[in-house]
This record gives structure tokens, C-alpha cells and sequence, in this order.
């Protein structure tokens, strides 16, 4: 059987073309062919290539992420220092909420309406794995004054002791904020708070809008969820 360039060769030669003329025409159609065979190797190469870094940037993106529990154990840790330092110090929330916004604080976090109206502490970034919390502290008075003056005036009744000046001491409640696209598991939006104890610290988790919030103290959970209450 004979083979195509040779049946090309016969083809353009009964079309009176000289010799010369055919050699050019077969060389261009092996050039051309060479071409394809290249690009299509180009091509399936640069897929090759694509598909390699789609997946490795997506493996290593997940593997960046973090859980919830890291951020409840990064709090203790924090703490559990005894030269632990914040980053920033006021008494007003929403001045250390801008400043946590400028280091990449989620735009859309709010204060919980129950913290609203307490004092500042200070704030803090966590850093967790390869990712950010956002931590503001504040002081927050749990326990009813109410409820204070009258435990004073049945123990105080000997002395007359004027229980309406006294205050209880406030309890230090610490609410971080993180992205949920940081995290591995997500609670989910319509979730309810979910409040754990580990030890000492009591830890009160919910999301609101692609942000987590975690409300963390030494207090009871008892405590900490009458306070969410409040929200």
C-alpha cells in the first residue's frame, strides 16, 4: 500500500506541477504536521500544570484551616500566662474594634448587644495555626445587683451596712471573632449558641453572617448563657 506522501507526490505531479514544487509543498505539510503534534503536547502539558496547582492550592488551603477547639485552647494558653500582654488597651469597644479591623478583623462582626454596655478591657490577635482571631476583652457585671445587695443585707444586718453602695466585682468575658471561612467545621447560621466547659473556662460558640463568635470566660456556664440571653 502506498503511503501518503507518495500519493500526494503523484497527486500535485498531475497537476503539472514541477518537482521542486512538490518537494515544498510535502516539506510545508511535514513542518505543519510537526507543529500540531507540538502544540497539542504544549497544551496538554500546560493542562497537566493547571491542574497540579488547582489542586495543590485548594489542598493547602483546607489544610490552613483551623477548628474551633484551637481557638478555645489558644485562649488558655494566652491566660494561662502570667505575663500575658494585649495589643491594645481602652475602654472602648469600638476603638479596639476599629483597630482589629485594621488587622483584618472581619468588616461585618458586631458586638453581642449584651456586651454593649460594659467596659473594654483591651484586645488581642491570636495567631492560631496559619490564621487570626480577633479577641476583645471586657468586664462584665453577671451577677444582678440586685440579687448582691440582698445576700449583703441578710449577712450585714448586725452592722447596718448600707448594702445599696455595693457592687459585685466585675467578671473578665473575652469574645473572639473569626472568619467561618477560616474554619473546618462550621456551626451553621441558624444554630443555636453552643456552650461547653473545659476545665476553668466556659466557652459559648455561635455564627452570625460568615463570622464565628466565641465567648469565653472563667464564669460559670450558667452565667455565661443568662448573659447571652441578653442578646
Amino acid at each position: 500500500m502506498d503511503d501518503i506522501p507518495e500519493k500526494l507526490r503523484r497527486h500535485y505531479a498531475a497537476q503539472s506541477l514541477s518537482p521542486e514544487a512538490v518537494n515544498r509543498i510535502l516539506r510545508a505539510g511535514q513542518i505543519s504536521r510537526r507543529k500540531g503534534r507540538r502544540s497539542r503536547w504544549y497544551a496538554g502539558s500546560v493542562a497537566a500544570i493547571l491542574l497540579v496547582t488547582c489542586t495543590l492550592y485548594l489542598s493547602l488551603h483546607y489544610t490552613k484551616r483551623i477548628e474551633i477547639a484551637e481557638i478555645e485552647t489558644s485562649v488558655e494558653s494566652f491566660f494561662a500566662q502570667s505575663d500575658f500582654r494585649l495589643d491594645r488597651l481602652s475602654a472602648d469597644p469600638e476603638v479596639l474594634r476599629a483597630w482589629l479591623l485594621e488587622q483584618g478583623a472581619p468588616a461585618q462582626a458586631f458586638l453581642p448587644r449584651s456586651l454593649t454596655g460594659s467596659p473594654a478591657v483591651g484586645c488581642k490577635v491570636l495567631h492560631v495555626g496559619r490564621r487570626d482571631a480577633f479577641m476583645i476583652c471586657f468586664a462584665v457585671q453577671l451577677d444582678s445587683p440586685k440579687s448582691s445587695q440582698d445576700a449583703v443585707q441578710r449577712t450585714n444586718t448586725a452592722t447596718q451596712t448600707d448594702a445599696t453602695s455595693t457592687k459585685p466585682a466585675p467578671t473578665l468575658v473575652h469574645l473572639i471573632i473569626v472568619p467561618t471561612s477560616s474554619l473546618r467545621h462550621s456551626l451553621g447560621v441558624k444554630a443555636q449558641p453552643r456552650t461547653e466547659t473545659h476545665g476553668q473556662w466556659t466557652f459559648s460558640v455561635w455564627e452570625r453572617s460568615n463570622t464565628t463568635y466565641i465567648l469565653a470566660s472563667t464564669a460559670s456556664a450558667e452565667r455565661l448563657q443568662r448573659l447571652l440571653q441578653q442578646s
